[in-house]
C-alpha cells in the first residue's frame, strides 16, 4: 500500500505500534508480517512500498553512533549534503539542490524542508540543535509537496522523537567524552492521574564540551568550537475515545557555540592568467607588521587568533515552540490538523577578527528572529477502494527579522589601504560601521490534493497537485558611519567617503522596499507493479519548487541586482526497484534519477576594488542532477545488522553564463559557470557500517542478575572532492575544493539483555582524520585561503538506564 508520501503521516505510522501506544493515528496503514519485529526493523521496512527513494536512520542506529541532531545523521545517507558554517549558515540539500547557503537568503526557506514530529522547521539553524527523544529519520527523495507540509525541490527529512506511553517509565542517558564533553537526557512518561484516556512524556536534555581547537597564544589560550546546549520536550495525548487522538507538543532548545574560527592554508598570489594579485595578503601583513605562524593549521589544530579584542568568537540561537495535532476518524475518513507556532532567534558575538590576529574588524554579525505559525488540514477517504483521496491545505505564515552590523578595527586602514594618502584611509575605515536591518514578511496559502488508483494487485498510480500563492514583502535599510574627518580639507573628506563607501559596497545611508505575489503550481505523477510480493518497480515524475521573494538581506543590493528572486523549478524524474528477500533478511533497493533545475536560487557576490565582497541573491538559469542510489541492509545471521548506503550524483550548472567570478578569475567582470560543478554536492558517496552482537548468556556478579549481551560495530562514511565555496568569490574556485575523505566511528559495549541498560564506548573519527567542511579563497579581503576544520577524534562512553 502506498503512503508514504505524507508529512505527520511518516512519522507515526512507523512509531505508534512499538512504543505501546493506542492512539488514533495512521497506524493501520503499517503491515507488520513479524510480530516481534522491533521499533528499528519495522522502520527500516516501513517504506519499502512507497514508490520513491527513502533512507530510513532507526532506533539502533541512532544509539549506536549517539546521534542527537541532524548535523550528526547526515553521514548515514549519501546524497544528502549538509554545509556548517555556524548555526545560522548552514544549508541541507538532497541530490545537489535545497538551500546553497543560510545567510542572505531570508526571502527563501530551503527546498528541503525539515520536519519535526510533522512540524515545519522554517529555519536553519535549528538543525545543529540536539532534539530529546530522537527515535528515527526519514529521508525522501524528490518533491514532497503534493502530500503537504512545505514546497520543496528534491525532498524532505523527517524526525521523530518518542510518543507518550500509557506505561509508566524513566529513562536517564549519561556521557562522558574528550574535550570534556558531557551529555544528559532524561525523559518520564506515562499515564496522567492513573487514566487510560491521557498520557504525557516529559523530556530534558543537556550536553557541554570545552572546545577542541586552541589559540596559540599564551596570554589568551581561547578555546575554539565548544559547545553547550539544553532543552526542553513536553507532550500530552488525549485519547478520549479511539476514533480520536489530540497530541500537544511545547519544546525549547538553547545552544551557545564557540565557532567560526578558520584555520589558514595558503595564499593566492598571482591570478590564474598569470597576474599579480595587487596588494595582496603578504603586503598587507608587511604593512601591519604582522607574521603568521603557519599555513597548515589542519597540522597544528590550533589558530593565529588569540581573541585579544574582546571576547571572541561566538554564537548563541534558541528555537522553540508549540503545536496541536488532531486525528479523526469517522466513517472510515481521516481527519488530519497540525496546527503549530515557531520562534528562531540567533545572536553573534563575533567581537573580533576570526581569522587572523590583526585588528581589522571588530565585529561582523547578524542577528536574526523569525516567528511563524502554520496549519495543515488534511482529509483521507477510507481505505479499502479502488482509489484512496488525501486532500488538504498549508497555510504559513512568517515575519523575519534581521539586525546586522560590520565593525572596523584600528588597523583597517592599514589593511586596506584603498589610497596613498594614510590619513584619508584613516577617517575613512579605522572605526568605520555599517548597521542595516531587513525584514521579510510571508503569507503563503496552498491547496494540495493527492489519489491513489489501485488499478489491480501489483499495479498502483499516483497522482498529485499542489498550487501555492505567496504574498511576500521586504524592507532593508543600512548606514554606514565613520570617523568625521574634521582636520581634512573638504576634498579630502568627500574622498574618505568614497574610499569607505567603496570598501563597505554601500552608499552611507540606503533603503528598499520590495514586495512580491508568485504563485507555484506543482504536480506528481507515479505507477508502480509489485513483481512478487517483495519486488517492486516504480516511475515518479514530480514538478517541484522553492518561492522566491524580495531579495533583501543584510547587505546592500547592487544596481544590477534583480530585485524579486524567481521562484525555484525543478523536474524531478526517478525509476527504481525495491526488493526484499531471503526471508527479509534482505532489503536492497536501487534509483536513478534525474532532476533539471530552472532559476536555481544561490547566493552570488561581487569582489570590490580592495577585494572585499558584497553578497547578494540570484537566479542562475539553469542547474541539473542525475546519477544513482543504493540502499542495502541485511541480517546474514541473527546476531550481525549490515548496511551500505551509495550514491552517484552528477550535479552541475548547465546555463549560468555571466555569473561571478572566483578570486582567482576576479580580473574578469563576469565568468561562465555553464557547465561546473555545484557546491557541496560530492560526485560519489557512500556508507557502510555492521553491528555484531554477542548473547554472553551470563549475569554480571554483584552488578545485574539477568544475561547481558555485547555488542560491538564500524561505521565507516566517504565521499569524493568537492567545491565547498557558494559565493561569488569561493564558488567554483580550485582554491575551496575540498579534498575526498572518509571517517570512522566505532562503538561497542555491554546491554542488558531486557533492555533495562546499555554501556556503550564509541570513538567518531576514530583515525583522526583532519579535513575541511568549508574553503574560502579569499579571506579578509587579501586571498588568504584557508576554511572551518571538522572535528578531530572523540571519544567516550555513555550509560543509558530504563526505569
Amino acid at each position: 500500500m502506498f503512503y508514504g508520501l505524507g508529512t505527520a503521516i511518516a512519522f507515526e505510522l512507523t512509531l505508534g505500534p512499538a512504543l505501546g501506544q493506542t492512539a488514533a493515528t495512521h497506524v493501520e496503514d503499517v503491515v507488520v508480517t513479524a510480530p516481534t519485529q522491533s521499533l528499528s526493523e519495522e522502520q527500516a521496512t516501513a517504506l519499502q512500498s512507497v514508490p520513491q527513494a527513502a533512507t530510513v536512520i532507526t532506533q539502533d542506529q541512532i544509539e549506536a553512533q549517539q546521534i542527537t541532531n541532524l548535523q550528526q545523521a547526515k553521514s548515514l545517507v549519501p546524497g544528502v549534503n549538509m554545509k556548517v558554517l555556524n548555526i545560522q549558515n548552514n544549508a541541507f540539500n538532497i541530490r545537489g539542490f535545497g538551500n546553497a547557503t543560510g545567510t542572505s537568503i531570508s526571502a527563501s526557506p530551503s527546498g528541503v524542508p525539515i520536519y519535526i514530529d510533522g512540524i515545519y522547521y522554517p529555519r536553519p539553524g535549528t538543525s545543529l540543535m540536539d532534539i530529546p527523544d530522537l527515535t528515527g529519520f526519514q529521508v525522501l527523495k524528490g518533491p514532497q509537496g503534493t502530500s503537504g507540509g512545505y514546497d520543496s525541490t528534491s525532498g524532505a527529512v523527517y524526525v521523530s522523537t518518542a510518543l507518550p506511553s500509557f506505561t509508566a517509565g524513566q529513562k536517564l542517558s549519561v556521557g562522558y567524552g574528550s574535550y570534556n564533553y558531557a551529555n544528559v537526557n532524561y525523559s518520564a512518561t506515562g499515564p496522567i492521574a492513573d487514566s487510560n484516556w491521557a498520557a504525557f512524556r516529559l523530556s530534558l536534555f543537556g550536553d557541554y564540551n570545552d572546545g577542541w581547537l586552541y589559540s596559540i597564544y599564551n596570554s589568551n589560550p581561547q578555546r575554539y568550537f565548544g559547545k553547550f546546549g539544553k532543552g526542553v520536550r513536553a507532550q500530552v495525548l488525549l485519547q478520549p475515545t479511539n476514533d480520536l487522538s489530540i497530541r500537544l507538543v511545547a519544546d525549547y532548545s538553547f545552544l551557545r557555540y564557540t565557532c567560526c574560527i578558520s584555520l589558514t592554508s595558503g595564499v593566492i598570489t598571482n591570478y590564474a592568467n598569470g597576474q599579480p594579485v595587487a596588494n595582496n595578503f603578504f603586503q598587507r601583513a608587511a604593512r601591519v607588521g604582522y607574521t603568521p605562524q603557519s599555513f597548515n593549521g589542519l597540522q597544528r589544530w590550533n589558530t593565529d587568533v588569540s581573541g585579544t579584542y574582546g571576547i571572541g568568537p561566538g554564537e548563541t540561537a534558541s528555537s522553540g515552540g508549540g503545536a496541536v495535532i488532531v486525528n479523526y476518524n469517522f466513517n472510515g475518513y481521516a481527519l488530519n490538523s497540525t496546527t503549530a507556532i515557531r520562534q528562531y532567534t540567533y545572536q553573534c558575538h563575533w567581537w573580533n577578527n576570526t581569522i587572523i590576529n590583526v585588528d581589522t574588524a571588530r565585529a561582523g554579525c547578524w542577528d536574526p528572529t523569525s516567528w511563524s505559525a502554520q496549519e495543515d488540514l488534511s482529509i483521507a477517504t477510507p481505505k479499502g477502494g479502488p482509489v484512496d483521496v488525501k486532500a488538504g491545505v498549508f497555510v504559513f505564515l512568517e515575519l523575519f527579522r534581521s539586525w546586522n552590523q560590520s565593525w572596523n578595527g584600528s588597523q583597517a586602514a592599514e589593511w586596506f589601504s584603498p589610497t596613498s594618502n594614510p590619513e584619508v584611509n584613516d577617517v575613512a575605515l579605522n572605526w568605520a560601521k555599517q548597521n542595516s536591518y531587513d525584514m521579510v514578511s510571508t503569507r503563503n496559502v496552498s491547496p494540495y490534493a493527492q489519489a491513489i488508483w489501485h488499478a489491480t494487485e501489483e499495479f498502483e498510480m499516483t497522482f498529485g497537485l499542489r498550487f501555492t500563492e505567496s504574498w511576500k514583502s521586504g524592507f532593508a535599510t543600512g548606514t554606514i558611519t565613520g570617523q568625521s574627518g574634521a582636520g581634512l580639507s573638504a576634498a579630502d573628506q568627500a574622498l574618505a567617503q568614497q574610499v569607505r563607501s567603496s570598501v563597505f559596497g554601500a552608499p552611507a545611508s540606503w533603503s528598499q522596499y520590495i514586495s512580491s505575489t508568485q504563485g507555484l503550481l506543482t504536480g506528481l505523477v507515479s505507477a508502480s507493479y509489485k513483481f512478487t510480493p517483495d519486488v517492486m518497480g516504480y516511475a515518479t515524475y514530480a514538478h517541484g519548487g522553492r518561492l522566491g521573494g524580495p531579495n533583501v538581506s543584510y547587505g546592500y543590493l547592487p544596481q544590477g541586482a534583480q530585485s524579486v528572486i524567481k521562484n525555484e523549478e525543478t523536474d524531478s524524474y526517478e525509476i527504481g526497484l525495491k526488493t526484499s528477500f531471503l526471508d527479509n533478511r534482505v532489503q536492497a533497493n536501487v534509483a536513478a534519477f534525474l532532476i533539471d533545475d530552472r532559476n536555481y536560487i544561490t547566493p552570488v557576490a561581487q569582489i570590490l576594488n580592495v577585494g572585499t565582497t558584497i553578497s547578494y541573491v540570484a537566479n542562475a538559469p539553469r542547474a541539473r542532477s542525475r546519477g544513482f542510489e543504493l540502499d542495502l541492509r541485511a541480517r546474514p545471521i541473527d546476531e550481525l545488522n549490515v548496511y551500505f548506503n551509495g550514491s552517484y550524483n552528477d550535479a552541475r550548472y548547465t546555463s549560468f553564463p555571466s555569473a561571478p567570478c572566483p578570486f582567482e578569475y576576479s580580473f574578469q567582470s563576469s565568468c561562465n559557470l555553464t557547465g561546473k560543478p555545484l557546491s557541496f554536492t560530492p560526485r560519489w558517496a557512500f556508507s557502510v557500517g555492521a553491528e555484531y552482537d554477542l548473547d554472553l548468556g551470563i549475569a554480571l556478579p554483584a552488578l545485574y542478575a539477568n544475561a547481558v549481551t555485547f555488542f560491538v560495530g564500524p561505521d565507516f562514511s566517504w565521499q569524493s572532492a568537492t567545491y565547498s565555496g557558494d559565493f561569488g568569490e569561493n564558488a567554483n574556485s580550485a582554491y575551496s575544493v575540498i579534498s575526498g575523505y572518509g571517517i570512522l566511528n566505532l562503538h561497542g559495549g555491554l546491554k542488558a539483555n531486557d533492555g533495562s541498560w546499555n554501556l556503550t564506548g564509541w570513538a567518531h573519527n576514530a583515525l583522526d582524520h583532519r579535513y575541511y567542511l568549508y574553503k574560502s579563497a579569499n579571506y579578509v579581503g587579501s586571498g588568504l585561503v584557508g576554511g572551518v576544520p571538522g572535528q578531530p577524534l572523540m571519544a567516550g562512553a555513555t550509560f543509558t538506564l530504563k526505569f
